[in-house]
This record gives structure tokens, C-alpha cells and sequence, in this order.
């Protein structure tokens, strides 16, 4: 008697499951193509941005190319050993990078949660929106999300 109710149970609740009403598909918006692209030695948004480069992508790919291109992307001929290493003997300048694009978000998706998703970065990510930093994250080659919900502008540039 046990067996029959509990085999009549579950089949009413796998019949169930078909009458419960599906989530709503989430909007997206494909961010990949050309970004404008900037360096500086600052790390201050530059004003200009006078590059372009294509999202996914790394910084090798900026047109026109960064400066001192040659010197991080270009093999030598022969490398010099060396016995002893300075590490604080750099042979450049740090630089940041820095990316944008322009969006306009619909104002049909207002009501809803908006996440940047960011599928990988190289060292420290930091995400502005509209000017406002949404925080920033070290995760390296790591996926990472920001809810940028209160800094979009619906229906105007982002």
C-alpha cells in the first residue's frame, strides 16, 4: 500500500512539472567587435582615444599600433644571459589600457538586473559606466560579473 501511494505521488509530480511555467529567456547584448583603445602612464580615464582594437582581444592588436610595440612584442635575435637579475631594472614604463565602446541600452530592459559579463582580462580590471567606477577585480584570465544596473542611462549613450 506505501509503494502504490509513493509510485502515485511521484508520477503526479514529474506530470506536474510540464504545467509549471517556464522563466522568461534573459536579454543580451554582444559586446565583441572594435573598441576604441587608449594607453597612458596615468591611471586617469584619458580624455582622446585614439586607437581602435578588437574585443576579445590582447594589445598587440591596436591599430595603430602602442608605443614600444617592438619592445614587447618583437623577438630578439639572441637573448643575453644574464648571472644576476635587478628587478627593479626595468627597461620600461607600466602602462594602463584602457577600452571603451558606446552602447544605447533599451528602455524595455529597465526594470531588469543589467550584468557586464567579462569573459577574460589580463591583470587588474577595473569597470567604469557612465563615469561611475562599479569596481574593479585581480582575477587574472578569470571570468568576472558587474552589475552595472545603476549606472546605465536607458535609451540615451552609454
Amino acid at each position: 500500500m506505501l509503494k502504490t501511494r509513493l509510485v502515485i505521488t511521484c508520477s503526479l509530480l514529474l506530470c506536474s512539472i510540464n504545467y509549471l511555467p517556464a522563466q522568461s529567456p534573459r536579454t543580451t547584448m554582444d559586446l565583441n567587435g572594435d573598441w576604441e583603445f587608449e594607453q597612458t602612464t596615468t591611471a586617469f580615464i584619458p580624455i582622446n582615444f585614439s586607437r581602435k582594437i578588437p574585443v576579445p582581444g590582447l594589445v598587440h592588436l591596436a591599430s595603430p599600433r602602442i608605443e614600444e610595440y617592438d619592445k614587447f612584442f618583437k623577438r630578439p635575435d639572441r637573448v643575453n644571459a644574464k648571472m644576476e637579475h635587478d628587478v627593479y631594472d626595468v627597461d620600461y614604463k607600466p602602462r594602463y589600457s584602457w577600452y571603451r565602446k558606446k552602447i544605447i541600452v533599451s528602455k524595455d530592459v529597465k526594470n531588469l538586473e543589467a550584468v557586464l559579463t567579462i569573459k577574460k582580462s589580463q591583470y587588474v580590471t577595473e569597470v567604469f559606466v557612465n563615469g561611475i567606477d562599479l569596481g574593479s577585480h585581480i582575477e587574472c584570465y578569470t571570468p568576472i560579473d558587474v552589475v552595472i544596473t545603476r549606472a546605465l542611462k536607458y535609451g540615451e549613450g552609454n
